[in-house]
C-alpha cells in the first residue's frame, strides 16, 4: 500500500491491541489508541467539539450522534 498507507488489517490489530493489551487499564479511560499500539490522548482542540454546550463545548458531536441515529432509525 506504500509509504502513507497500511492495509487495513493493521487497523484491525490497533483495534485488538486495545481490546486484549493488559497495558490498557481503567486509567486508560478515555484515551486513544493510535496505530502501532501507543496510547494517547485527544489534543485540547479536538476536546471542545466533544463536549456539550452546557460543559463549554460546541455541541456539534452530540449534534452529529442525533443526525446519525435519525438517519439510520430506518434500518434498525
Amino acid at each position: 500500500m506504500g509509504l502513507m498507507f497500511k492495509a487495513p488489517k493493521y487497523g484491525a490489530y490497533s483495534e485488538l491491541f486495545g481490546l486484549l493489551s493488559p497495558d490498557i487499564t481503567a486509567d486508560n479511560n478515555g484515551a486513544l489508541i493510535y496505530p502501532w499500539g501507543r496510547i494517547g490522548c485527544i489534543p485540547d482542540d479536538i476536546k471542545v467539539f466533544l463536549k456539550i454546550g452546557q460543559e463549554g463545548g460546541t455541541g456539534l458531536s452530540k449534534a452529529f450522534a442525533d443526525w446519525c441515529e435519525r438517519e439510520t432509525r430506518q434500518y434498525k
